[in-house]
């Protein structure tokens, strides 16, 4: 399964639409990226991870940061891990947003393991200092 995720330099950034990848693991599938850019013009991705495209048998929300506008990338940060198999429920669509006041605002699904997640189903925050 290759897992590949790949940033877009538009070419109202740049005069040619350039591909750079972000994060490459073949041995996971990533999903839902999502990307943010802070008044210091750092970027910020975020993506969920798992083994296929449902979150099983584990989900990890990770972000990683780039300094020089999407050419090199930080290595990557998990900021949350659940593993279904152990009951812990899964991760699901990773957001991220950044705010007027310079922070970033990040959001993921969250739904419990049990039978009737989709009513049980919880939106956790995260927001930078």
């Amino acid at each position: 399964m290759r897992a590949t995720l790949m940033f877009l330099l538009l070419p109202f950034v740049c005069p040619a639409v350039e591909k750079f990848t972000i994060s490459r693991d073949d041995g996971v599938y990533k999903a839902f990226v999502d990307i943010a850019q802070t008044p210091d013009q750092t970027l910020v991705t975020t993506y969920r991870e798992s083994m296929m495209h449902g979150a099983y048998p584990f989900s990890r929300l990770k972000v990683r940061r780039s300094l020089d506008g999407g050419f090199r990338w930080l290595p990557e940060q998990t900021l949350l891990e659940k593993d279904a198999v152990k009951g812990e429920g899964s991760l699901n669509c990773s957001r991220i947003a950044a705010l007027h006041d310079g922070s970033l605002l990040l959001v993921i699904d969250y739904m419990p393991p049990d039978r009737k997640r989709e009513e049980k189903a919880s939106i956790f925050l995260f927001r930078s200092t």
